[in-house]
């Protein structure tokens, strides 16, 4: 099999079709790869693509039935987000999963587990945060922007942002997400940037952990960040960490907020880990 992951991302594509069901009036798209009688759902970061985890679906369909979610354009609230996680998992037949949320979707999984305890086996956090009023009031500020910016802007907007998030990667990974995110910025719309947005502020804002709400569930939660990553500060990761005491936690040297994708086989060897382990103990907030 070739190892270019350029051609393998247009194999998975012509291999894997998407998925649709409707939700909140939203048209969901998703991807699934394998048959394992257990389920592993990957929620996806900002842009909200499920293609984006094609190298991760590639590595763990060996052994689960995996999903891959992406967020329809119009969604505003995490409630929202939540129904549509079900939704999908009901079409598949899941009646729980393992979870990995990343990044924007480590916010969300947060809340899910929450308000859907009985359905989220083992959880993965990966380069995430807590709740913080303060980036919402600035978040405000942002969607009041994107609303009369030239589309023009907003492209070079995400040029500049996908510069500063790609550019500590490995050379030899670098180009195929450069292309990747190069294709991104001219399919984005305001539409989806706003969404995006407003679902932040509803978890910020909305979101208001506290000790003991985990105490009924029964599973067990990975933390995996890297040291430099100026995403979340280093505030927020440690605040994550003391939320979750229980929690396994892998940091890795030396990298950004990007090292999901850089550093992509020891994030995979890491999950793979967790999710083989047996059972523990119970994952409390603290």
């Amino acid at each position: 099999m070739t190892k270019d992951p350029l051609q393998q991302y247009k194999q998975f594509l012509a291999t894997h079709p998407f998925r649709y069901v409707t939700s909140s009036g939203m048209c969901w798209p998703y991807l699934v790869a394998g048959r394992g009688e257990q389920a592993l759902v990957l929620l996806p970061g900002a842009p909200g693509r499920a293609e984006a985890s094609f190298e991760y679906m590639r590595a763990f369909e060996r052994h689960y039935t995996v999903i891959s979610i992406g967020y329809p354009a119009d969604l505003a609230t995490v409630e929202e987000c939540l129904h549509g996680v079900v939704r999908i998992l009901d079409a598949e037949g899941f009646e729980c999963a393992h979870v990995v949320g990343g990044s924007y979707s480590g916010l969300l999984a947060q809340r899910f587990v929450r308000r859907y305890p009985g359905r989220v086996d083992k959880l993965v956090l990966s380069d995430t945060g807590v709740p913080r009023p303060a980036r919402a009031r600035k978040y405000r500020r942002y969607v009041r922007l994107l609303r009369v910016l030239p589309m023009f802007v907003i492209r070079a907007l995400w040029r500049v942002g996908a510069y500063l998030y790609l550019h500590e990667m490995a050379p030899q990974r670098r180009p195929f997400w450069e292309a990747y995110f190069a294709q991104l910025r001219k399919t984005i719309t305001r539409r989806e940037c706003i969404s995006r947005l407003q679902v932040w502020i509803d978890f910020d804002s909305g979101s208001r952990f506290s000790p003991g709400d985990l105490d009924g569930w029964q599973g067990e939660m990975l933390i995996l960040g890297a040291e430099r990553d100026t995403t979340f500060s280093n505030w927020e990761r440690q605040a994550l960490r003391r939320l979750y005491p229980a929690a396994r936690v892998c940091v890795f040297t030396g990298g950004g907020h990007a090292a999901s994708l850089d550093r992509r086989d020891e994030y995979i060897e890491a999950i793979c880990d967790f999710l083989a382990a047996e059972p523990t103990r119970q994952v409390a907030a603290s």
